[in-house]
């Protein structure tokens, strides 16, 4: 048997049983680790759970009008990027964001944000190991 196949045999009696089943026990069933709804629920909670913990600290910090302004200008400013990726991705006829950042700007961006990744990574660990040292220090 091919290697696609094979892996398309795995798919197929994974999910064979969800087109039996109600939307009820497909939504309400238990969740599995690993599954797509973990996922997705864990990816929700991770962002939304940032933003609800520091709104209160931003309008703390800037003021309660100015932090209000700061709030409508930043969801209008997302709203119109992702509104634009939306509509270029239409064009280019590719849902791949390195695809249409490429299809649109050229190759030399795709070689940029793989760069841009690279240090913000970097960045990340070494912060993480300077987190780490001073968190084990002794008390004095």
């Amino acid at each position: 048997m091919e290697e696609g196949n094979r892996d398309a045999l795995i798919v197929d009696e994974e999910y064979s049983g969800s087109a039996n089943r109600t939307l009820w026990q497909r939504a309400f069933s238990p969740i599995k680790s690993g599954g797509i709804r973990s996922s997705v629920i864990n990816l929700c909670c991770t962002s939304i759970g940032v933003g609800c913990l520091t709104l209160p600290y931003v309008l703390k910090l800037s003021g309660f009008i100015t932090g209000i302004i700061l709030l409508i200008c930043c969801a209008f400013i997302a709203y119109w990027s992702l509104n634009n990726l939306v509509l270029t991705s239409k064009q280019v006829k590719s849902t791949n964001y390195m695809v249409v950042c490429e299809r649109t700007v050229g190759k030399w961006l795709g070689v940029a944000l793989e760069t841009i990744i690279v240090f913000f990574l970097l960045g990340v660990v070494i912060l993480f190991q300077i987190m780490c040292i001073f968190d084990n220090k002794p008390a004095r």
